[in-house]
């Protein structure tokens, strides 16, 4: 099933849909409103960012806080 984005054009609020059918109604789980108007996809739906430079080594100077990767790296942090 296909994840959508959407936005309420009642309250605002930015959520995500599975569906089966880009034609069914949705409805915004905070305020129920079916107003709503569907955003544009990523491509592929993932983000990277691609690997830091010390991801998978051990000796990441900056393991304990995170700076080399913002935690994303393999270490045992």
């Amino acid at each position: 099933m296909p994840l959508f984005r959407y936005i309420c054009d009642k309250c605002r609020n930015d959520f995500e849909v599975l569906q089966l059918r880009s034609d069914e109604e949705v409805r915004c789980p905070k305020c129920g409103s079916l107003r709503n108007t569907r955003q544009a996809s990523r491509i592929g739906g993932i983000r990277s960012t691609g690997l830091p430079s010390c991801a998978g080594r051990g000796d990441c100077h900056a393991a304990e806080s995170h700076e080399c990767c913002g935690g994303c790296c393999h270490h045992n942090h």
